[in-house]
């Protein structure tokens, strides 16, 4: 390895090994482990926000299933809103 990449000299002396390939391929094996964590964790936050939505658009059935007055409709009015808001994204 040369001396102009200390990082990639970190990495041979971890693994053992100074060849090039193998440095580039354990910093490649890395990348690709650090990515599907990542997409592994926003996937959980949309089924997350998914089912936040969902219960939302349920309270939302429930209240318009009650009779009708001033405080019911606000709280419909400020639920129907949000789910707006969140359907925009």
């Amino acid at each position: 390895m040369p001396r102009g990449f200390p990082k990639c000299l970190k990495i041979a002396h971890q693994i053992g090994d100074r060849r090039v390939e193998k440095v580039l391929c354990t910093i490649f094996e890395r990348e690709k482990r650090a990515y599907e964590d990542a997409e592994k964790i926003y996937t959980e936050m949309l089924e997350e926000v998914e089912a936040r939505k969902e219960y939302m658009h349920w309270i939302i059935v429930e209240l318009m299933k009650l009779e009708s007055d001033y405080v019911l409709d606000e709280c419909l009015a400020v639920l129907r809103l949000q789910s707006k808001k969140i359907l925009r994204r």
